[in-house]
């Protein structure tokens, strides 16, 4: 070969690899970490302790966003929604992921629509009195619960939540036979309801150690029972296997990482390598230990059979509750996601969609009656006509109206079912 030759080939091959793309790096830019419920709770306080540990193993910062509403709905929908590219995480909490499922149908997603890195955290339920009620035991307020019922007042963070069904599977468990007689005091939060006990509003809370672990501290709260089969560091309290009650072991929080089903195998690798260091820096230990939770880091495998299995656990029916609590559910969804109450004129709780309301003003019409209007107005609602035509009426209810008489353009009335 001339030398003139073999210079061609060089800058042949020089161009050729010039113009092969290369594979970027995951991360190149800050990593986002949904959280999908508030400031200050379980989910909030483990994801936090979580990125700062693996802020030394990561070239990018993350970002923690409190993406809250419906239960931790919003937020999970959020991630299930966003591209596929690893740079939009969940914090997946037992809540978002299995109580949810099990007790809403009308989730706008599925388990299937992500794609679990690993749960690497177990939270144990710990019931609590006030620090200077007279319930001393789990015998104690059983005895109350079954004397008079509408006595006794559990608190939890809201209809259908984890809260609600831990502390209505441990009454039935102990016997209490109407778990609907016993008072649900729902409230803002976990943190809310914790304060209730200690004000004497509640008489008891069933819930994850973590929101728990302060007050427990500070003595202004009493632990009475831990669903562990171990005792759990800084709560004094008899453990579930203990008083003979196993059955309740399965009532446990649990918190992991979850990107969109389409999460890029780099990225999820990346997730797992980062999730296998935070499990072994002091610091987070420490800090999971202080709050009574537990870490164990699972396969990918070993998280969605976990997490099915705590399906199952969430969706059994609980001492007559569940079908009642379904219903409860769908109302106070409808509620919080178009206003208080059909027919108020309270307006809708999207900015875009109350804009858009205002645009299409007068072309139809929802009445709760034959002359009563619901004050708000469309042309044509997807979920209350099909197609581009008010004329087909879908299967679905018109939700800001619903169970009331829907006008198309054409002045037709026609009777919606839920």
């Amino acid at each position: 070969m001339t030398l003139k030759s073999l210079a061609v080939a060089l800058g042949l091959a020089s161009t050729a690899l010039s113009a092969t793309p290369v594979l970027a790096q995951y991360p190149e830019r800050p990593v986002q970490i949904v959280i999908p419920y508030g400031p200050g709770g379980a989910t909030d306080l483990s994801a936090r302790a979580l990125a700062s540990a693996l802020s030394s193993h990561s070239s990018e910062p993350f970002v923690l966003v409190n993406r809250t509403g419906a239960g931790g709905a919003t937020g999970s929908a959020a991630v299930a929604n966003a591209q596929g590219d690893g740079y939009t995480v969940l914090a997946a909490r037992v809540g978002s992921h299995t109580v949810n499922p099990a007790m809403k149908a009308n989730l706008p997603y599925k388990l299937e629509d992500f794609r679990f890195v690993g749960v690497y955290e177990i939270n144990p339920v710990v019931c609590a009195v006030a620090a200077d009620s007279d319930i001393q035991s789990m015998d104690d307020l059983i005895a109350k619960a079954k004397q008079d019922p509408a006595a006794v007042r559990y608190s939890t963070s809201g209809v259908g939540s984890m809260l609600q069904i831990a502390a209505a599977m441990v009454l039935d468990s102990f016997g209490v036979e109407n778990v609907k007689e016993v008072t649900h005091l729902p409230l803002a939060g976990d943190g809310e309801a914790a304060l209730a006990v200690y004000q004497g509003t509640a008489t008891f809370i069933c819930t994850n150690s973590s929101p728990l672990a302060s007050f427990v501290k500070n003595g202004q709260l009493r632990p009475i029972l831990v669903t562990t089969s171990e005792p759990v560091e800084g709560f004094d309290a008899p453990t579930a296997a203990s008083l003979g009650h196993e059955d309740l072991e399965s009532l446990v929080g649990w918190t992991g990482i979850a990107g969109p089903d389409d999460m890029p195998d780099e990225a999820a690798e990346q997730w797992r390598a980062w999730l296998a260091e935070a499990v072994k820096d002091e610091t987070f230990l420490k800090f999971m230990k202080q709050v009574g939770s537990q870490v164990d880091l699972m396969s990918p495998e070993e998280s969605l059979e976990f997490v099915n299995n705590q399906y199952q656990t969430f969706s059994r029916p609980v001492g007559g509750l569940a079908e009642p609590l379904v219903s409860k559910v769908r109302r106070q969804d409808r509620a919080s996601r178009y206003g208080k109450r059909p027919g108020t004129g309270v307006p809708l709780r999207f900015p875009s969609q109350r804009s858009a309301f205002r645009r299409r003003k007068g072309k139809a019409s929802c009445f709760r009656d034959a002359s009563s209007s619901c004050s708000r107005h469309l042309s044509s609602c997807s979920d209350c006509f099909s197609g581009s035509s008010p004329s087909r009426m879908a299967s679905t209810p018109h939700p800001p109206c619903d169970r009331f008489f829907c006008r198309p353009p054409s002045g037709r009335r026609s009777l919606r079912s839920p």
